[in-house]
């Protein structure tokens, strides 16, 4: 048995397949040691009849609401097999459904450093279409209800003569609908030889030649690999769409941009990738390496932090297993896959094979985070559960008001990729315990808190009025007071300290502090007289130090938020008498005398309200159409300073470029998805979520819970958590939405 089992949602069945030519459904509530046949509720082809003619090496896909062919739905499960034939057989009884030539006859080609290759497992759509690659070169799409072709794809970017690129890997399909295909590099086929590529495929594009619709393909990457056997384990995409792909010889995972095809990075990894790597909520990308035939390579885990930037302080690997007595030594050949548990835990597992000991292990370590809901496939499970993509859902959680609050008068600001969101929040903290007066305190929200508050700071010595406004993955939380002996701009050093006044230089008052970046560098801005300026606090190891960086010409500026590269942005305004107008600086400025403004869309104003070092600013801009200005949201990518009309987001569904609607962008995440508010087409407004590559927003409120109304997203994290305010049954309220992976 070559390939990971996979098991049904209830966990009562595991489905597997063997060399032998069957594919067998277990009992997994069976225990202790078996005999066959105890413990095998059905086996394909049954008992008593021959077995296929040759072996089963593909992943098993579970699909429990399949379409039949009479209509309604079956619980049921695909196969691919060497003998050329995609398998759907009943998940219940095992009774055949259809099977259908892929042309996989023999499976993928051998190799020296693949002796014993594995066929592409099927992967299914939203609907439960069937794709699924082939030995011969071609993606196959299939009808689930009988199996008959509804088309196919030639993947031959080496420009084969006969036949295309072998497939191995298991696709994956993206949040877009597309599938992502990695090929084989294979020398000597009939015609010339296969080198390895990526390609992606739109489903959704019309052809004319179903035999190979060449119209679907979307783009295909340069060569990944030159050398046997290219690429072998599945492949998996985030949810910001980057799709990983590895290249066995070159010991390489490459990350590409899933709407462009471009290039992201790629990284070297000392060993051989064959396995299918998965990723947890940080964006931490985790996978095992090999030798080859000739003892090159290292076996080694690795942690690599690739989404959504890479980030070389947060990558490892080792050679030598150090997580505790009893470990084993050093490691064996790893294939399969790695699993990363959806609850809160993140534990993690991978399976070795050593080849010099002839025995192997399982490792276990705990990540930090569950997997990304955007991972696919892990083990076949994730968000995408037995290889059937499933829009990942998003979790509501209504953020509550502290003891006898009032919920509709509090506030939320930011959100970190650990599912913190601070605001401030409304009520008696601590009652009945703490006889604090009923007003606005300064707190925080955590997804696994239920969205109950937490106050920031102590009960003995809370006091009202203190309004946080943003909080780093180190939990220091910044934000300003307008109460008591504290007045103007303050800071948290964790959730539970004491706020303390950040220092302000002569002849400056009062302000806010707007933003924290990972180096627990401050920005926000404090007044100099009558005109507001830009600080910065940078952090010497004890305390925040300032440096004014000022105001353009028109002498008033704000700041808004900061990069981790310190880029700022705000609003200036950069000629006396001006209109204010968005800006973004390079990083680390240390004044505005190389600051531009970001300009409109030829109305008056604009706005920059975050600014990321990966995704790019976020704000909105006047947009003038028939003599009338409308709020337009933007994001500007990295390192550009100026908006262009390609910067304007677009609308609803159904609504004009150039319609009398208004939209804002208040956040922005590393994967370049903006959230904020909008107008719909009735014209009421609405939370809303866009990402590179949409033709329109996301209307937030769609996936809220029944009651809900969402009309304004404040910000988005790395990791997907959305915060803001809207409605419940009529009732103003503030969220915390983030998605979810399934297990």
């Amino acid at each position: 048995m070559r390939l990971v089992p996979t098991i049904s949602p209830d966990g009562t069945r595991l489905f597997v397949g063997a060399d032998h030519g069957k594919v067998f459904c277990l009992n997994t509530g069976m225990s202790g040691v078996n005999s066959y046949p105890q413990g095998v509720v059905w086996e394909y082809p049954p008992a008593g009849q021959p077995a296929l003619s040759q072996p089963v090496r593909s992943e098993i896909a579970y699909d429990p609401v399949a379409p039949a062919s009479g209509g309604g739905t079956v619980a049921t499960v695909y196969f691919h097999a060497n003998d050329g034939y995609v398998y759907s057989l009943n998940a219940t009884t095992g009774a055949l459904r259809w099977s259908h030539n892929t042309g996989n006859l023999n499976g993928p080609p051998t190799s020296t450093d693949h002796p014993i290759p594995w066929s592409s497992a099927p992967v299914l759509g939203l609907d439960g279409t069937v794709y699924v690659g082939s030995a011969n070169g071609y993606l196959y799409c299939l009808n689930p209800a009988d199996g008959a072709r509804n088309w196919r794809v030639k993947l031959n970017a080496s420009e084969l003569t006969v036949g295309g690129e072998p497939i191995e890997a298991t696709p994956a399909i993206g949040e877009n609908g597309w599938i992502y295909v990695a090929t084989r590099t294979v020398p000597g086929l009939p015609g010339g030889n296969a080198k390895s590529h990526l390609y992606a495929i739109d489903p959704t594009v019309a052809t004319n030649n179903p035999d190979d619709a060449h119209e679907k393909l979307k783009w295909h990457t340069e060569t990944l690999g030159n050398i046997q056997p290219g690429t072998i384990g599945g492949l998996v995409v985030d949810w910001c769409g980057v799709v990983y792909v590895t290249d066995f010889y070159g010991d390489v995972v490459f990350g590409f941009d899933g709407t462009s095809g471009e290039l992201k990075f790629s990284l070297g990894l000392g060993g051989k990738p064959c396995q299918a790597p998965a990723l947890n909520r940080n964006g931490m990308l985790f996978l095992g390496t090999s030798k080859d035939s000739s003892g090159v390579g290292t076996r080694a885990i690795h942690g690599r932090k690739v989404s959504p930037a890479v980030d070389g302080s947060l990558d490892w690997s080792t050679d030598q297993w150090t997580a505790g007595s009893g470990a084993p030594g050093n490691f064996g050949d790893f294939f399969g896959g790695v699993l990363v548990r959806a609850d809160g835990s993140g534990t993690t597992y991978l399976a070795d094979a050593n080849p010099d000991t002839d025995t192997g292990a399982v490792y276990r370590f705990t990540s930090g985070h569950p997997s990304m809901a955007g991972d696919w496939p892990t083990l076949g499970g994730g968000n995408r559960r037995q290889h059937k993509a499933r829009t990942y859902p998003y979790q509501l959680l209504e953020l509550t008001a502290f003891p006898s609050g009032d919920a509709g008068t509090q506030a939320v600001f930011s959100v970190d990729a650990l599912g913190r969101a601070v605001g401030y929040g409304h009520g008696r903290p601590g009652y009945p315990y703490y006889s604090l007066p009923t007003d606005w305190y300064g707190a925080w929200w955590h997804w696994q808190y239920g969205g109950s508050p937490i106050l920031l700071g102590t009960y003995d010595t809370a006091i009202p009025r203190q309004w946080a406004r943003a909080i780093n993955l180190a939990g220091l939380v910044v934000g300003y007071s307008t109460y008591g002996s504290v007045y103007g701009p303050i800071d948290w050093t964790s959730p539970t300290a004491t706020p303390q006044a950040l220092s302000l230089p002569p002849g400056y008052s009062a302000g806010e502090a707007r933003d924290i970046n990972a180096d627990n560098t401050i920005v926000g801005f404090s007044n100099y007289g009558a005109n507001p300026q830009v600080l910065r606090w940078d952090y010497n190891g004890a305390t925040w130090v300032p440096s004014p960086i000022g105001a353009p010409g028109g002498d008033k500026a704000y700041a808004y938020a900061l990069s981790n590269q310190r880029r700022i942005c705000g609003k200036a305004l950069f000629t006396p008498g001006g209109q204010w107008q968005g800006y973004t600086t390079e990083p680390s400025a240390s004044d505005f005398s190389t600051t531009v403004p970001l300009g409109t869309f030829g109305g008056a104003q604009s706005e920059a309200w975050k600014v990321h070092d990966v995704g790019g600013t976020a704000g909105w801009a006047h947009k003038r159409i028939g003599g009338t200005d409308y709020p337009r949201a933007f994001r500007v990518p990295p390192d550009l300073f100026t908006l262009d009309p390609a910067h304007e987001l677009p609308g609803f569904a159904g609504q004009q470029p150039n319609g009398a609607w208004r939209s804002y962008g208040y956040g922005i995440n590393g994967c370049g998805q903006v959230v904020g508010s909008a107008q719909n087409t009735s014209g009421a407004f609405r939370a809303y979520l866009w990402q590179p590559g949409w033709a329109n927003l996301k209307d937030l409120s769609a996936l809220a819970p029944s009651g809900w109304v969402l009309t304004s997203a404040a910000a988005i994290s790395d990791a997907g958590h959305i915060v803001g305010s809207g409605t419940k049954n009529g009732n103003s309220r503030q969220w915390l939405m983030y998605p979810t992976p399934q297990e």
